[in-house]
């Protein structure tokens, strides 16, 4: 979630989290050039970027899933930007398969600007990745 003010600080405020591959790496998160109105994802430097269709709003939380169908050579990463939770996976809004990731050797988080991170989490399936509902009355 984006806190303080939009775009300020080094590079514009970005924010990503990232994993880094043996041969290449993917960020999702608030772009520090580029397009810097929409939740996107690219490779390091900003190369690749493909926007989602969410705008980083100050004080606003956001879920980011990152999809990736590790294929031989290009894998498929997909960009889903606050899905509806419990619902079935939602038709991906961005898509690149231009990536070789290798195989994933760290997760990073990166900031220049004023963010927060409440959870990472890691699934074999898009539903495995979600938070749960809680419906229980308290």
């Amino acid at each position: 979630m984006p806190e303080g003010i939009l775009g300020e600080k080094f590079l514009n405020g970005y924010f990503v989290v990232g994993l880094v591959g043996s041969s290449g790496d993917i960020f999702a998160g608030k772009p520090g050039g580029g397009l810097m109105n929409r939740y996107v994802m690219e490779a390091a430097g900003g190369k690749g970027q493909v926007p989602g269709n969410v705008p980083p709003i100050v004080g606003k939380t956001a879920l980011l899933i990152l999809k990736i169908e590790i294929r031989p050579g290009k894998d498929r990463i997909s960009l889903i930007v606050n899905p509806e939770i419990g619902k079935p996976e939602p038709k991906t809004e961005a898509v690149t398969e231009e990536l070789d990731l290798g195989e994933i050797k760290e997760v990073m988080l990166y900031s220049t600007g004023a963010h927060v991170v409440d959870e990472i989490r890691f699934g074999s399936s898009y539903a495995s990745a979600l938070p749960t509902i809680n419906k229980s009355k308290k």
